[in-house]
């Protein structure tokens, strides 16, 4: 069941009217219980890496771009986790499809960058920063949370919903790594440094690590046989309420 409502331009121009509720909380390989469960781990675990961030780097926390993402991903996973729990509880996506637009916007925007950021964070941190990273235990587990799990769960996270990218959802990732990259111009001129040298290349970098998962989630669909949605045209009906176990 697609989102039945009259939307502003801004909203429909993501087709956040043909966006399907029970895509996003459902999986062609797990039953609902398994996923809710998987994201709740994964809620759990990003919270507490984004707690030993926040003690390990106190007032600079929110300077690097690593820690910015991950706490949208940590966000990502408790609202589908909420999600998740209420579709399981009820056989209905009904938290998703009554809630106001906004909201389902958000998270529609939420997840391109969650898909998107990872994998950046990822090629950046392995070919720029790596050497010299792992200096103890502490630094290691916390290195390894940020800049190699965060992809795993990601992808996971994309091979088991049902969710489906838009390219224009792109917009979303370029967006606030744009505005990111203004934000480093004021740390460097508040506190004398330069977060990151090779920032430069992040929106080229951005927009193809975007679309080479949004290749992947085309190919999950076409294995999985998954029916695509054609943006555009009237989204297709789904039946709620399978099997809880």
């Amino acid at each position: 069941m697609a989102i039945d409502t009259k939307l502003p331009k801004f909203a429909t121009w993501f087709y956040v009217n043909q966006f399907m509720p029970e895509r996003a909380v459902t999986s062609n390989l797990i039953s609902p219980l398994m996923l809710l469960v998987f994201r709740l781990v994964c809620s759990l675990y990003a919270t507490a890496s984004v707690i030993e961030n926040l003690t390990a780097v106190k007032g600079l926390f929110f300077a690097y771009f690593t820690n910015l993402s991950y706490c949208g991903l940590a966000g990502y996973f408790w609202a589908m986790t909420y999600h998740s729990y209420k579709y399981y509880k009820t056989g209905k996506a009904d938290s998703i499809l009554l809630q106001h637009w906004m909201l389902t916007l958000t998270l529609w925007l939420l997840y391109a960058t969650v898909i998107a950021y990872p994998i950046e964070i990822l090629t950046m941190y392995w070919s720029q920063l790596f050497p010299g990273s792992f200096t103890s235990a502490r630094e290691t587990y916390r290195e390894i949370s940020v800049h190699a799990l965060n992809f795993v769960m990601v992808l996971l996270e994309m091979c088991l919903n049902r969710m489906q990218l838009h390219k224009r959802l792109v917009v979303a990732p370029l967006v606030f790594i744009s505005l990111y990259m203004s934000l480093t111009w004021v740390i460097d001129g508040i506190f004398g440094f330069w977060v990151y040298e090779f920032m430069r290349l992040a929106p080229r970098v951005l927009g193809l690590t975007y679309f080479i998962m949004y290749g992947v989630n085309m190919l999950k669909e076409r294995f999985l046989k998954e029916e695509a949605v054609s943006y555009g045209s009237p989204a297709p009906a789904e039946e709620s309420g399978p099997d809880k176990s």
